[in-house]
């Protein structure tokens, strides 16, 4: 008898912190093919029998070790969303330069470019720290960064009415739009771990378009602004060590079917040696992935 109450007891403790969102699977993002997907699957079920929301990643608002710096004029805005390889789970940190006219956008304030961003979950570095810099001194503009990464969420999160991920980046996107102007560019980076369920690309193609159609029709943007849609699928474990075809193929169709939405790179094509846990970049991947998304967005933003 007692070890039957134990054991319940044990199920309550542990329904109680996939209700609570106190359980974000293994990390920043599910590692390994066991128990990953259980463990998506469980704390979302758990969430909806209780009434709560898709809310189980704790993001980044501590302003307090942040440097506000006054908003600058007439700057590129670029908003970010996705998962974790678009939040903060890059090996290395990298801390403000003061020099630099890179800022990142949160709660109605400009504060100095840093990991980890604000507005995005994980605890360590960004690709966007490093692209940002690049971009700014490409163009000869100050760069604005919103962002919105979720790690280990799926397309579909972004589209659950009971997920607050979407809500959360436009209402921030509106705020922007008011102080240093609507976005240029979407960048959305997002693939590894619908790749864990695997779905079929007649699966998750709608799920993808709904996602990205959903922030170019509802957010304030400006009138040209495109979304750069990225391909990803490889993470860690044995289902995701090479990428996965029906996600790669599912966001490629999803970005040829708008004209507003341009195709991005194709991260997939960096193994191991560019990731520091078999899923999440390391520097030199972080850097390779920065330059790419800079030639794929100069052009998005450079005068005529």
């Amino acid at each position: 008898m007692k070890r039957a109450l134990l054991g319940v007891g044990f199920v309550v403790a542990v329904a109680a912190a996939f209700a609570g969102g106190t359980v974000y699977g293994l990390g920043a993002d599910p590692d390994g093919d066991v128990p990953a997907g259980t463990w998506i699957k469980v704390r979302g079920t758990m969430r909806a029998l209780t009434g709560r929301d898709k809310q189980w990643a704790v993001i980044n608002t501590d302003v307090a070790s942040n440097v506000e710096r006054p908003c600058p004029q007439n700057p590129i805005v670029i908003a970010t969303a996705g998962q974790s390889n678009a939040a903060n789970a890059i090996s290395t940190p990298l801390d403000a330069n003061l020099t630099a006219p890179v800022y990142m956008f949160f709660n109605n304030k400009c504060y100095a470019l840093r990991d980890p961003m604000l507005g995005s979950n994980g605890t360590f570095g960004s690709v966007w720290s490093r692209f940002a810099p690049l971009l700014a001194q490409k163009t000869g503009r100050p760069v604005v960064m919103i962002s919105g990464a979720i790690g280990g969420s799926q397309f579909s999160d972004w589209t659950d009415p009971h997920s607050p991920y979407m809500p959360q980046l436009r209402a921030r996107v509106v705020q922007a739009s008011k102080i240093v102007g609507a976005p240029d560019v979407v960048l959305w980076h997002q693939g590894e771990t619908d790749a864990w369920f695997n779905p079929s690309q007649a699966e998750l193609q709608p799920t993808v378009e709904k996602a990205v159609n959903t922030v170019l029709t509802t957010f304030p943007l400006k009138p040209n602004a495109k979304l750069v849609l990225y391909r990803a699928s490889i993470c860690t474990g044995k289902k995701r060590a090479v990428s996965t075809p029906n996600v790669i193929n599912a966001e490629t169709a999803a970005a040829k079917s708008n004209p507003r939405i341009v195709l991005g790179p194709n991260t997939d094509i960096f193994g191991d040696r560019f990731r520091h846990d078999h899923c999440h970049f390391n520097e030199e991947g972080a850097r390779r992935v920065a330059q790419l998304s800079l030639d794929a967005v100069t052009p998005l933003v450079s005068r005529p």
